[in-house]
This record gives C-alpha cells, structure tokens and sequence, in this order.
C-alpha cells in the first residue's frame, strides 16, 4: 500500500510540475506577443496558486491532529511492584 501511494504522489507531482511549466508559458505568451487569455488559463493558474496552499494546511491538520493525540495518550512513568501497592493499602486501613 505504501509503494502505491508513492506512486500515485509521484504521479500527483509530476501533473503539478507540468502544470506549473504551461502556466509559465501561457504567461510569458500572453506578456510577451500580446495574445489573448486563453479559457483554461484561470482555472490553471487557480490550481498552480492554490495546491501548495492546500497541501500546507493538510499537512498543518495532520501535524496538530498527531500533537492531541500524543498529548491525551497517558504516559506511564514505571510499574509499582505488588508489595508496595499491599504496604499502602494496609497503611491507609
């Protein structure tokens, strides 16, 4: 399961990288000759800008979703042998 999802990130990464690279040269044709906007070209500059963001604050959630978990789980400092435990519950009767 862990090779497939590397797989299918490597993948998500690659679609990503050449994304990036078409926003780049739609960019630098619309400055540079003047062409027009193409329709797609919102929508791709919209998932260039934003995936980071959104991959950040998943990344964020995780980070802090693991933090509480740590925190509630109750630490045990050592184990009381059975002849102490006897000791106390004596002593207190």
């Amino acid at each position: 399961m862990k090779r497939f999802i590397h797989t299918i990130t490597e993948a998500a990464a690659l679609l990503y990288c050449l994304a990036v690279l078409m926003a780049a040269y739609a960019t630098g044709a619309i400055a540079l000759c003047g062409s027009p906007t193409p329709a797609w070209y919102g929508m791709l500059i919209t998932i260039v800008l934003s995936a980071p963001v959104i991959i950040g604050v998943a990344c964020a959630a995780k980070a802090i979703a693991k933090a509480i978990i740590w925190a509630r789980k109750p630490k045990r400092l050592g184990v009381i042998p059975s002849h102490v435990i006897v000791r106390s519950l004596r002593r207190s009767v």
